[in-house]
């Protein structure tokens, strides 16, 4: 039986955590070329953004009040 959150993978003797420092973290891109039709490519490009790029806030109208 496999814990919420974990790979489906295992092997003798090894254990894996999620990592709990920020700093052993880094930052993914995805570079894709323009000209590139593959279906597979684009479909992993969807994929990929869908679910690691930052969710956008949409914007928010902004009340400021003047002094007669």
């Amino acid at each position: 039986m496999t814990k919420p959150g974990s790979v489906g993978l295992s092997a003798e003797g090894v254990v894996m955590r999620p990592l709990s420092d920020p700093s052993l973290s880094f930052e993914t891109c995805l570079i894709m070329r323009t000209d590139d039709d593959s279906r597979l490519a684009n479909e992993f490009g969807r994929s990929f953004l869908r679910r690691y790029a930052p969710q956008r806030i949409p914007p928010k109208q902004m009340e400021f009040w003047l002094s007669a």
